[in-house]
């Protein structure tokens, strides 16, 4: 079995290395009995939680200037469905001209794949100003941007349950919440996923307690242990506010958010190698570890190569997965 799938990989790395479009892939797989299909089609709701306390103006423009960084594997992906919104660190939102309480930032709420000039918006609602409140919280308004009355009032549409989820914090400081620390926000976000933590993801730029670059902190100078306590819980990545390779690490989390949702496709059930079939709409991808298809048998996920050459496909269409189960 394994052997047949070498020479495929071998036969593959020799010729062209861009996956051909084809008028209709080959249907063997699909007409015989017994075949099964997985549709990979990945959704994310990226929900940046931003301090705009007074001392963050240069922080936020440091990020307003890199987040393309950190969007542009997301933004060319072929088929992640994503939205991605700011809240803010102040917990109160009509005290802090209407930004704060877990309300998305900016007039429009949160970006798609179909928002005109979506990158630009973004761009301009990280800018969520410093005229917010001086105790910055992080868990509590991101529960209240989950929750009644924001979920389906102000920040209607944002949130979908199937989706992942993937927090990230840019902040000077501790979080200060008062209802919600780091281990009851992680339950809270569990149980919103249905005990999935597989769909929680978890970022941070941040001034870690180890940090070495002499950055301010904010005036309390108190070390963010409760938000890394969090990043702890949810196996996340944190990198330093002011490291000098501040947008290569902003890239690496944008690389590592779309590998964890955008190239493994989990299968239900371990397949006969021999008869997988990988298309993209009227596209057959090859078998091929960086420029196709390769199978993860630790995962049990058919991995798609980072340097597939995806043709152009009818808005919708989705990544498909046929094989035949290796036991009935």
């Amino acid at each position: 079995m394994f052997k047949s799938f070498a020479k495929a990989l071998l036969a593959a790395a020799c010729e062209n290395p861009s996956p051909k479009l084809v008028g209709e892939p080959p249907r063997e797989t699909r007409k015989s009995e017994g075949t099964e299909l997985q549709t990979f089609n990945p959704s994310v709701d990226i929900l940046f939680v931003i301090d705009d306390s007074g001392s963050m103006y240069t922080h936020q423009k440091n990020m307003q200037d890199n987040v393309d960084l950190f969007t542009n594997g997301i933004a060319t992906n072929k088929f992640v469905d994503y939205h991605i919104g700011v809240i803010t660190t102040s917990d109160n939102y009509s005290a802090h001209l209407n930004n704060g309480g877990g309300v998305l930032s900016g007039r429009t709420k949160f970006i798609d794949r179909s928002t005109v000039n979506g990158m630009d918006i973004l761009k301009q609602n990280i800018m969520v100003g410093t005229s917010g409140s001086g105790w910055e919280r992080v868990f509590d308004p991101l529960n209240l941007a989950l929750t009644e009355p924001n979920l389906s009032g102000r920040n209607v549409g944002f949130y979908r349950p199937s989706a992942y989820l993937a927090i990230v914090i840019i902040t000077d400081a501790e979080d200060q919440s008062d209802k919600f620390d780091a281990n009851q926000i992680h339950q809270f976000l569990l149980n919103m996923k249905k005990g999935d933590s597989s769909k929680i993801l978890s970022y941070g730029v941040i001034i870690p307690t180890n940090d070495s670059t002499g950055c301010s902190r904010d005036e309390y100078n108190a070390p963010p242990r409760r938000i890394e306590d969090f990043f702890s819980l949810t196996k996340g990545q944190f990198y330093g506010l002011c490291d000098p390779d501040y947008g290569t690490k902003l890239a690496r989390i944008g690389s590592d958010l779309l590998e964890r949702i955008g190239r493994r496709v989990l299968l239900d059930r371990r397949p006969i190698i021999d008869t997988v079939e990988v298309t993209y709409g009227a596209q057959l991808i090859e078998p091929h570890p960086d420029t196709g298809w390769s199978y993860d048998a630790t995962d049990n996920a058919i991995v798609l190569g980072r340097r597939i050459q995806w043709t152009e496909q009818p808005d919708g269409t989705t990544v498909q997965v046929y094989f035949k189960p290796a036991q009935p």
